[in-house]
């Protein structure tokens, strides 16, 4: 079966007999004065070259060029260096330089394609297979010539790159494993298309056993979810000297490696990283506290439990302080089992005070050092988001909860079998459903089969792989068995709504058995009774073709989603001539001397030619994101009819402002929570932030919120909000008046458009974009506040974002001028995904973005109908795409409702609908929310 092989760790550390071709190493298409003149020099030689400041420039493509030996201590290499995959062995770095390349491109320095073929007894280059293939770059009918025209295509543009992907796929198809890898890498690069890091390790996996496929997943796990096993083995791999040629690397890139796996508490790598040149003395003590872990460990069960083996302590005697001190120690120290535990501990309040940040720590951790348990609970956090009281711990991420999900069943795998089975349950669910249905990953229901057939092998009665076999063989044909283990099912539990769902289908259309219709009604009346959305739906349709008085589109069950609007064209139009005229302002954002600091026209310029060479990328993909509608989105005035309104002069005036100051006041003090302190925190606000020299912008944005309160909600509950702000600066509050008018004035009720509540959610991720855009380390709290003002300042046009121009009252402590913080190189995170490094002093954070893809747009309106509503209480804020448009919305669209009635007809999903769906944001399928995009103009093509 799959999966069941040996230990990656294992495996990894014999393939040291495995070698590679050095022939035909590269084909010479230039040197340095070609790399100069054209800022090409793919797979060219600049081995031993000394490069200076200008040589290596914006744009310059240097993939699977040689620069062994060459000195880049006096180069400026430039952000956007597309380098993954040159050979940088023995190159001479400046300072600091090779380690910030590796932050920002995970696969820095890496080799991770592979461009040899076994062709008959031969390992040869790719290149010396069918020289002048570069020619006709036709369709291929063998594997190798399919996989050639790949590798060729790969070191191209944007579209033979994605033509690279589709060839590589289909010599996959042909038999050839290392196009699987090659594939893996370009998804983990994100190259030819989004970068998709549960796919590449699906890849990577399909290419097994081979070294440079096993070195790829081991480097992907340690990448993203900082294994320390994985880092570890890293470490070893890098630091070996055979003539593996695809698998060197330089010397930092291994120190790095081990000393990851060190910081996690790895004994072994600790002695290895002792053992280089001045270790720090910390290492040192490292050590020996690493070699306490599991005894640290084992003293905090003994006070736990008054076990009394410990010296000195009386049997029967609980210490449940010093128990959690220990267990902290033996958390930190890397031993597994504390870290996991503790976790749990603070995450339900047990023993320890509730503290959900430190549980999340402490979770990551356990993850860290392997622990299976607990990637699945990281999965499932991640599945969803993590919110906690309106503050956001963890944004929903579908790949890192599929990677995570993968990573735990190769971890079960060499876990005891009475461990198994509870490990497996929980993967199945979620990981072999994924493959069944292409959640994330390519469909692949051969691999669903098996994920859901290694649960049954230590588990029989799991209920989730017992009704996925079900539906894989039903689709197969194969009616006989689906209905056998169907039945198997039902001996499990006969109450369950999916049993009950699926029964009723093969008895009205005798898949395995007789068609019995009554049989089948029963028992969708029964599903139907415990929630099922799709037995209701099938209920329904069976009513309204006897003639029984139903309406389907009047059951608020299958509600979701609004109408068309009336006119694109037209709102979008008005939309740029808003961002037109704010151009013409010539808005700058000046310091307290004077000085211009920024001009908004610039950064908005610099911005758009990212935008419009992404769009230039694009242009082939069938489902291309509109990039006009991220600066001029049309349906912005929909939910902004009061943010930009100006307040006048005479509302604004200094006897009015005194007004509505007494007024919140005064109803402030009969809240229930009014004490005194808080009255004087909010007098304080009043007077140093709207009173003591404010701008008249300020006091209009005070007046605007006054007003929305006044008559929507009580003016005390403003007050409130106003004075949890004390101790902020200016600009801090202004921050937050930001986020209150993104709470409490962005209007998305009443009769708008569909494309306005669409909208409104990817307003909200550009927003939460902006937000996670900041340092929070320790230390650099004026940094994030006042980066956080400026930045949106900067990216408000180019964001699409509403509001009018304030100017940040300490503009310079905001780090403008950082390389990170220019709207350019924000501009291009967001349309490409990748990482950023936040420093602190010798501290530093990466954050890691997701492109603003089709994909990502498809993903938030799904995650946007699947919120519960506690989790939208916990953001604070209401429902963007409600439950009560999905019947308007259907009716009006012949297309979708055809689609919706063949669905439930014949009892088969397609593209829009599934019909096995439980819940009603299972129902819609991707396509589904790919149309809803398309018609209303954010998706072309």
């Amino acid at each position: 079966m799959l999966f069941k092989r040996l230990s990656l760790v294992g495996i990894m550390l014999s393939i040291s007999i495995f070698t590679f071709s050095s022939e035909g190493l590269a084909v010479r298409l230039g040197d340095l004065e070609k790399l100069r003149d054209t800022n090409v020099c793919i797979r060219g030689d600049l081995s031993e070259s000394v490069l200076g400041a200008s040589d290596l420039k914006d744009g310059v493509n240097i993939k699977g060029t040689s620069l062994r030996g060459a000195d880049l201590r006096e180069c400026g290499v430039p952000d956007d260096l597309e380098a993954y995959d040159a050979d940088f062995k023995d190159v001479r770095w400046a300072e600091g330089q090779f380690e910030s390349l590796c932050a920002k491109y995970p696969c820095f320095g890496v080799k991770g394609r592979i461009g040899s073929l076994a062709v008959g007894t031969e390992l040869i280059r790719v290149e010396n297979i069918f020289p002048g293939f570069r020619e006709d770059l036709g369709e291929r009918e063998t594997g190798i010539e399919m996989f050639t025209s790949a590798y060729d295509l790969e070191m191209g543009d944007g579209a033979e790159q994605r033509k690279a992907r589709r060839f590589y796929g289909q010599a996959y198809e042909l038999g050839n494993k290392e196009a699987a890898n090659n594939l893996g890498f370009m998804n983990e690069a994100g190259v030819g298309g989004e970068r998709n890091i549960a796919r590449a390790m699906a890849f990577y996996q399909k290419a097994l056993p081979h070294p440079v496929a096993q070195m790829n997943l081991t480097r992907l796990m340690a990448t993203e979810l900082g294994l320390r096993e994985e880092a570890l083995t890293l470490g070893k791999l890098y630091e070996q000297d055979g003539e593996r040629e695809e698998l060197k690397c330089d010397r930092l890139l291994y120190e790095k490696w081990y000393r990851q796996a060190a910081t996690l508490g790895s004994l072994e790598a600790i002695r290895k990283v002792i053992s280089f040149p001045n270790p720090a003395p910390e290492w040192v003590e490292k050590l020996s506290e690493a070699d306490l872990g599991y005894h640290l460990y084992a003293q905090s069960q003994d006070f736990l439990e008054g076990k009394g083996i410990t010296e000195g302590i009386a049997e029967g005697y609980q210490n449940t302080e010093q128990s959690m001190k220990l267990l902290q120690r033996s958390a930190k120290a890397g031993y597994v089992q504390a870290a996991f535990e503790l976790s749990a501990y603070l995450k339900e309040g047990i023993l320890l005070a509730r503290n959900h940040e430190y549980s999340l720590t402490f979770l990551k951790r356990a993850v860290q050092l392997g622990h299976s348990q607990g990637m699945i609970n990281l999965a499932q956090l991640y599945r969803r988001g993590y919110y906690i009281n309106g503050s956001t711990l963890l944004d929903p991420n579908r790949e890192k909860a599929l990677l995570l999900y993968q990573c735990a069943l190769e971890r079960a795998i060499l876990l005891p079998e009475e461990k198994q089975g509870t490990i497996f349950r929980q993967v199945s669910r979620f990981l072999g459903y994924a493959y069944e249905v292409g959640e994330g990953v390519d469909q692949d229901r051969d691999k669903a089969l098996e994920i859901y057939e290694i649960t049954m092998s230590t588990d029989s009665k799991s209920l989730t792989s017992l009704l996925g076999l079900s539906r894989l063989l039903r689709a197969k044909g194969d009616f006989a068995h689906s209905f056998k283990y169907l039945q198997e099912a039902q001996e499990v539990k006969e109450d369950d709504l999916r049993v009950l769902y699926m029964m009723g289908q093969h008895h009205e259309k005798g898949w395995g058995t007789d068609i019995k219709l009554q049989e089948a009604r029963i028992f969708y009346e029964k599903a139907s009774a415990l929630g099922h959305l799709s037995a209701k739906i099938k209920l329904s349709l069976w009513d309204r073709k006897r003639g029984v008085a139903h309406d389907l589109f009047e059951d608020r069950v299958i509600k979701t989603i609004g109408e068309l609007p009336l006119s694109i064209h037209t709102a979008f139009t008005k939309s740029l001539q808003r961002v037109s005229q704010e151009l013409k302002e010539n808005y700058r954002i000046i310091n307290s001397q004077g000085e211009v600091l920024h001009k908004l026209s610039e950064d908005y310029e610099r911005t758009q030619e990212k935008v419009e060479r992404k769009s230039e990328q694009t242009q082939e993909d069938p489902q291309r994101v509109n990039y006009a509608f991220i600066a001029s989105d049309p349906y912005l005035t929909y939910y902004n009819r009061n943010i930009d309104e100006d307040v006048s002069d005479e509302d604004a005036s200094q006897a009015s402002l005194e007004q509505v100051v007494e007024a919140v006041r005064t109803s402030l003090s009969q809240q229930e929570a009014y004490v005194p302190e808080i009255g004087n925190d909010f007098d304080s606000i009043m007077a140093t932030h709207i009173h003591g020299g404010a701008s008249r912008r300020v006091q209009k944005r005070f007046i605007r919120l006054y007003k929305h309160f006044h008559a929507t909600q009580e003016e005390g509950r403003f007050g409130l909000l106003l004075a949890q702000n004390m101790g902020r600066c200016r600009d801090g509050l202004g921050d937050y008046f930001t986020q209150l008018e993104n709470q409490y004035i962005y209007n998305i009720e009443g009769d708008i458009p569909l494309g306005a509540k669409l909208g409104r959610v990817l307003l909200d991720y550009k927003e939460g974009f902006l937000n996670r855009y900041r340092n929070t380390l320790e230390g650099a709290h004026e940094e994030a506040t006042e980066g956080q003002v400026l930045l949106r300042e900067r990216m408000r046009l180019p964001l699409g974002l509403p509001g009018q121009f304030l100017n940040p009252r300490y503009p310079g402590i905001g780090a403008g001028m950082r390389a990170i913080y220019q709207p350019s190189r924000v501009m291009e995170i967001f349309l490409e995904g990748g990482n950023v490094r936040f420093e602190r002093g010798d501290a530093h954070h990466i954050e890691n973005f997701e492109a603003y893809s089709s994909t990502k747009m498809r993903y938030l309106l799904q995650e946007e109908i699947s919120r519960s509503d506690q989790n939208l209480r916990d953001l604070g804020r209401q429902r963007y795409i409600t439950s009560e448009q999905l019947s308007n919305y259907i009716k009006r669209d012949s297309f979708l409702e055809a689609e919706f009635y063949k669905a439930y007809d014949d009892m088969e999903e397609n593209l829009y609908f599934d019909t096995n769906a439980q819940e009603a944001d299972q129902l819609y399928r991707p396509k589904f929310y790919e149309y809803l995009l398309r018609k209303s103009g954010y998706l072309l093509g």
